[in-house]
């Protein structure tokens, strides 16, 4: 495994979205592969929080991504840096049928109790 310190930001924000993607792809197949993505998607933002907010904010792109898992991920570890723009993107996601909307109402259920943690 590469040491996520040692790669270029571009490489991270791809691994970010493999990993978002397959963890969706995992969940649906209760696959218990799916807990690996999420770790590994999480590793990758604390590298990118280590790196400085401007790195974070390199996620912010994928707000509209093609994939909704990759949108719920991307909206989840923004939404303490960039409410205005990760909240309605999740509560699009909640309105939604996809499988992620599940997913989507209880990130905003602990947003707005005040209890969602940054990784």
């Amino acid at each position: 495994m590469t040491r996520l310190t040692s790669l270029p930001s571009e490489r991270l924000i791809s691994d970010f979205v493999l990993h978002a993607e397959r963890y969706g792809q995992h969940l649906l197949e209760k696959n218990k592969k799916a807990d690996r993505h999420v770790d590994r998607a999480n590793d990758i933002v604390r590298e990118l929080r280590v790196r400085g907010p401007a790195e974070i904010r390199l996620l912010l792109p994928l707000l509209s991504h093609a994939d909704g898992w990759v949108r719920l991920s991307a909206a989840a570890h923004l939404v303490h840096e960039e409410p205005g723009l990760a909240v309605p993107v999740l509560r699009e996601l909640a309105a939604g049928s996809e499988w992620c909307s599940i997913s989507a109402r209880l990130i905003l259920q602990v947003w707005e109790s005040g209890a969602l943690q940054p990784v």
